[in-house]
């Protein structure tokens, strides 16, 4: 979220720009662009499956992977507000 990273320190300053582009990064995968990907993902596992080709491991895998991608920015926030920055 681009209002907590300016409130977490800074969106000013030399890095200002950099942390624009990151964070365009950041948003481009978890925006629809990679709600898109993760669809087709998805789609490809049912397709593994109607083959009778889908292992657990596999679906599994890109479950986690999902779940990973679009639960980042809070597993990440979480992290940090463990540590007490």
């Amino acid at each position: 979220d681009m209002a907590l990273a300016q409130g977490s320190g800074g969106g000013s300053g030399a890095f200002a720009p950099l942390q624009t582009a990151v964070q365009m990064i950041v948003d481009f995968i978890t925006g629809p662009f990679g709600r898109l990907l993760a669809i087709i993902a998805v789609i490809g596992l049912g397709f593994l499956a109607f083959a009778g080709r889908l292992s657990w491991f596999t679906a599994g895998a890109v479950i986690v992977g999902i779940g990973l991608v679009f639960g980042a920015p809070t597993i990440v926030d979480e992290m940090i507000a463990a540590v007490g920055q």
